[in-house]
């Protein structure tokens, strides 16, 4: 099966641009989309065609999106489990691991490490579920960063590095070969430079001069230096629910030794990430006291949705649970940020966490120059694979079933990343074809929403 698999790569659009072809697929990546996301479609279309809109900008954008359309790639076994000996055995997942969903963190004590930064759909999973899917981010980034006039062989083959760096990685460390911790000082350009930035950041506490315009109050409108994000009044009685939402939070991080931090100021935020625009996000200005004042992010969470069986003792029992649980098993230590929570506003899910300009992501964009040599990049995939290997292993077991052909994983990993490409374009396609929600009708507000008009606005576009 490996030498088809780059043949296929290379011949994926000729092979599909033929007018059939094309429309199945489309239709397959339209359906996947529209069934996932069908009641946001229907109750929040504005902020779903915002969504919509923000996949369609680059193919890592639609890559970040597309979830639903792996899933049923994964379950159509067009995307194949790299380790088929596993079985049906499930781990702790990350859900979404690609490139960008890894970042700094800032624990209560000021130490900054390397963590999954985005655990929204983490659950259990196969353990090939995570480690395809950043593989093929790896080559989304080999290619969304390539130069102009870079030859594609030389893109290749730096994909092809990274990919086995990242099984490298991972492999060792269910082995036990390292220590748990990612701090300054990986050796990976890509990686420490993002140390170098948050710990500037963390100094200068930006996130004060990015979202307040005073010490006891948030900007509104547009954020500066930024063309999506922007911060809007919210209804009357949002911040006594907010209150109330903290008061009965699950926390797994919070500064110890006082009260509930009190709400100083909240604001509705619109325009940040892709796969979750069109959910509920607020940023809340807390004061703690001895703690100082902080910024958090309320931001809503919904079903993981993976394609998997799970034995009904494994399976959690409500979002917020299941939420805690992963990033138990992810992170290197619970508190790695000062305030991580899960809790419920206005009826929906919630994760509660720390909303701090140290804690920044990796960006495609920051993939240069020794970034983004050979070594450099091999070694930071290195390091991922690293954290995805913690969170499998953290049931205890080391998993012997997970082993591979480097060399026919990264033919897998480049022919996803080629039909991903490819189904960007078919989704733009479908957006002007079908419409900016892909032709779901809105449905009316219902009679509860009619009286909650506080919540109704929370769902309607900036």
């Amino acid at each position: 099966m490996r030498p088809l698999r780059p043949f296929l790569a290379l011949l994926l659009f000729g092979a599909l641009a033929c007018s059939s072809s094309f429309e199945a697929r489309m239709a397959t990546v339209v359906t996947a989309i529209r069934e996932a996301d069908d009641r946001d479609f229907r109750v929040r279309p504005a902020l779903e065609a915002e969504k919509l809109a923000a996949m369609t900008e680059t193919p890592q954008a639609y890559f970040r999106g597309a979830g639903p359309v792996w899933a049923r790639d994964w379950r159509a076994g067009i995307a194949k489990n790299p380790f088929p000996r596993c079985g049906a055995i499930t781990v702790p997942s990350l859900g979404d691991p690609h490139v960008e969903n890894f970042g700094t963190l800032e624990a209560a004590d000021g130490t900054l490490r390397l963590e999954v930064n985005d655990v929204d759909a983490a659950d259990r999973a196969a353990p090939g579920w995570d480690l395809l899917r950043l593989a093929t981010s790896l080559a989304f980034a080999a290619r969304e960063s390539a130069p102009d006039g870079e030859a594609s062989a030389t893109t290749e083959a730096l994909a092809r590095a990274s990919i086995t760096a990242l099984y490298t990685g991972y492999r060792e460390a269910l082995d036990g070969g390292d220590e748990d911790d990612v701090v300054a000082g990986t050796g990976a350009p890509w990686i420490d430079a993002l140390f170098a930035r948050a710990a500037k950041a963390k100094a200068a506490r930006e996130e004060l001069e990015l979202y307040l315009e005073s010490p006891d109050h948030f900007r509104r409108g547009p954020l500066p230096d930024d063309a999506t994000e922007k911060n809007v009044e919210l209804p009357p009685g949002a911040r006594t629910a907010i209150t109330d939402a903290l008061a009965g939070a699950a926390w797994l991080s919070r500064p110890e030794g006082g009260p509930i931090p009190t709400v100083v100021d909240a604001v509705r935020l619109y325009g940040k990430g892709v796969a979750s625009r069109a959910r509920v996000r607020l940023l809340v200005l807390l004061d703690g006291g001895l703690d100082g004042r902080h910024i958090v992010e309320f931001k809503e969470i919904g079903d993981a949705n993976l394609p998997f069986w799970v034995p009904p003792e494994e399976r959690s029992t409500d979002v917020g649970s299941r939420i805690r649980t992963a990033v138990s098993r992810a992170w290197s230590r619970p508190d790695a940020t000062r305030y991580f929570g899960t809790t419920h506003l206005y009826g929906f899910p919630m994760i509660i966490r720390t909303a701090a300009e140290s804690e920044r992501g990796l960006r495609i964009s920051k993939l240069t120059g020794d970034a983004r040599s050979p070594e450099g990049f091999a070694s930071a995939a290195r390091v991922l694979g690293k954290l995805v290997a913690r969170s499998h292993r953290s049931t205890g077991d080391h998993l012997p079933c997970a082993t591979l052909d480097p060399a026919a994983f990264a033919d897998e990993a480049l022919f996803l990343a080629a039909l991903s490409r490819d189904d960007a374009a078919r989704f733009r396609d479908a957006t002007t074809q079908l419409g900016p929600t892909l032709g779901v009708p809105a449905e009316p507000p219902s009679a509860n929403e009619r009286a909650r008009g506080d919540l109704a606005l929370l769902l309607q576009g900036p």
